[in-house]
């Protein structure tokens, strides 16, 4: 019966957009000014991929976001925020708490940083 639910429930497919954390309009409406997300069978792609002759790679986004020095980027972030904090510009400043607080948030383990991400090298 489960399964019965979740296919009919994705008749029209998994794509979906986001805007302002609630669901957003037709992805086509306002190219650009929603986040768009779909649901992947990692499973399947990289089923797909390893029959190519991928290596496959599934990790966290946290995991695949540190690798590539978000972290790192964001230490040097909060330096600078500690600067502007003394002497700076209160406007620089906000700027960069919220450029700090976006990157915390791809990074979080039970938000954004816990999505998957598949990558396949040949």
């Amino acid at each position: 019966m489960a399964e019965l639910t979740r296919r009919t429930r994705r008749v029209e497919g998994t794509l979906r957009t986001y805007r302002h954390h609630h669901l957003g309009p037709d992805p086509l409406a306002e190219p650009g000014g929603t986040d768009i997300t779909v649901d992947v069978d990692f499973g399947a792609l990289a089923a797909a991929a390893e029959g190519e002759g991928a290596a496959v790679e599934v990790t966290s986004q946290a995991a695949f976001l540190e690798r590539w020095g978000l972290r790192d980027l964001l230490d040097r972030r909060r330096a600078e925020e500690l600067t502007l904090a003394r002497d700076g510009d209160p406007m620089e400043r906000l700027r960069m708490r919220s450029l700090i607080t976006g990157g915390e948030a791809l990074l979080h383990p039970r938000g954004l940083g816990d999505f998957r991400v598949l990558v396949a090298r040949r």
